[in-house]
């Protein structure tokens, strides 16, 4: 609908949208709605929640549930939605199910839940070049509503990034190259923060405040990016990557929070 590849590129209003849906399938069941269950993948090591999925989780009568995102695929959701729908389904809670999906993988858990006596209804947005809801699941529910742009057009909107900042080499580097490379990363890392504070803006800087001693996502992917330009791949140099963040988090608490240190 936005002409964006990635997530980041697209700012969500997700309490609107959140209170849009609940509206629509309260109306089109005729029935209180229990509450949202709203699934994803989290990124990192240890599968830290990001800021985005932490304004999720505060609104009112939606559970968030968070699988794994492994070298970039999502790992545990479709586990997780199966088990919810079907132990929803088994105690009675609910009547009608709302899928908002698109995954042929939960097929099996539409069929279990409609033996267990519920309605799944399938909603869509329109088919995009590359994105398509699976016809199989769509066959299996029993009812398919496509919602259309006009219905999801007012809560997405293009972000505006900020251009990632060039970090040129410090004078340091350029007189000691024979330093150890955790120490040149860790200087990196201190740069890249000192140029990434002069052009952040306020909520940006609350959001790493918040995060500490991690860093969110959101900063973190591009200064690895940047600092690959200077070490190479760091995929598999988990030393260096942990370098680079602890000068950024050094950098960052001495400027922002110099009363913590």
């Amino acid at each position: 609908m936005l002409g964006a590849d990635r997530r980041e590129d697209i700012d969500c209003d997700y309490t609107a949208v959140h209170d849009a849906l609940s509206d629509y399938v309260e109306e089109h069941s005729g029935l209180p709605k229990l509450r949202t269950y709203w699934y994803d993948g989290a990124p990192g090591p240890h599968g830290e929640p990001t800021a985005d999925h932490r304004r999720i989780g505060a609104l009112p009568r939606l559970k968030l549930r968070l699988g794994r995102v492994i070298q970039g695929q999502q790992k545990g959701v479709d586990t997780l939605i199966t088990l919810d729908l079907l132990t929803l389904a088994r105690e009675r809670a609910i009547a009608t199910a709302y899928l908002l999906t698109g995954d042929e993988d939960l097929r099996e858990a539409v069929l279990a839940a409609q033996s267990l006596g519920i309605q799944v209804i399938l909603l869509g947005t329109p088919p995009i070049e590359g994105s398509r809801q699976s016809f199989a699941l769509i066959d299996e529910c029993d009812e398919h509503i496509v919602l259309d742009e006009e219905f999801w057009e007012p809560y997405f909107s293009p972000v505006q990034h900020m251009p990632r900042p060039y970090v040129p080499p410090s004078e340091e580097d350029d007189e000691d190259w024979d330093a150890p490379e955790e120490e040149r990363a860790r200087r990196f890392g201190t740069r890249y923060c000192e140029l990434w504070l002069s052009e952040a803006y306020p909520d940006q800087v609350h959001q790493v405040t918040e995060r500490l001693p991690g860093i969110p996502v959101e900063v973190d992917a591009p200064m690895l990016r940047a600092a690959e330009v200077e070490f190479g791949p760091l995929r598999e140099r988990e030393d260096l990557r942990r370098a680079v963040r602890q000068g950024f988090s050094s950098y960052f608490v001495s400027v922002v929070l110099p009363d913590t240190e």
